[in-house]
């Protein structure tokens, strides 16, 4: 309870609580899945804390602080959400408390999609929508760039609708092969898309 409440007061918002609170592997059941709740959601707080400015110059910007940074918080939002789920509320002694938590939670993520996708619209706006005058791959010349001049077998991954964030966690997945030599690389979809 004390550390929600901290999380919720905004006093906790450092990396070093955030691996006080990693180190606590031991639990299991409920225990486990209200430590990983507040793990990840104290994670997504920060990330949203440390991404700055919504504002880019360019479309280009967008896509590549996405996959630098920004796709951090997604994913520290969707294991945070899915460790809620698993959680017993009715087993919680502080259960107001996390319901708090997972509202600021919502609320700040939902504020931060808002607010980055209302600039990038902006941003291309700007730009007329005109997206092949953005300067990054294009997913309708992926087989001309990626595959045809390769002289070798090559295994591709293709989903509709993979979010970068998973294929992010995918790539660390394939990379515990020792013989796999995977990369990833975005593109951007053609529109229209809902993707």
């Amino acid at each position: 309870a004390s550390i929600t409440e901290a999380i919720l007061s905004r006093k906790i918002t450092d990396s070093e609580t955030l691996n006080r609170i990693s180190r606590w592997d031991r639990l299991s059941g409920n225990q486990k899945h209200a430590n990983n709740f507040l793990l990840f959601t104290l994670d997504t707080l920060q990330r949203i804390a440390r991404a700055g400015s919504f504002i880019l110059d360019k479309p280009e910007d967008y896509i590549q602080q996405y996959a630098e940074s920004w796709y951090g918080v997604d994913a520290a939002y969707r294991k945070a959400i899915v460790s809620w789920r698993e959680l017993d509320q009715s087993e919680l002694i502080s259960g107001e408390l996390f319901e708090k938590l997972k509202n600021r939670l919502e609320n700040q993520y939902t504020a931060f999609i808002e607010g980055t996708n209302r600039e990038w619209l902006k941003c291309l706006a700007e730009k007329s929508f005109n997206f092949n005058a953005i300067k990054v791959p294009k997913q309708y010349d992926f087989y001309k760039t990626e595959i045809a001049p390769l002289d070798q077998k090559v295994a591709v991954i293709i989903s509709d609708g993979l979010r970068y964030e998973v294929a992010i966690e995918l790539l660390k997945e394939l990379h515990q092969e020792a013989k796999t030599e995977a990369s990833m690389k975005f593109t951007l979809a053609s529109i229209p898309s809902e993707t």
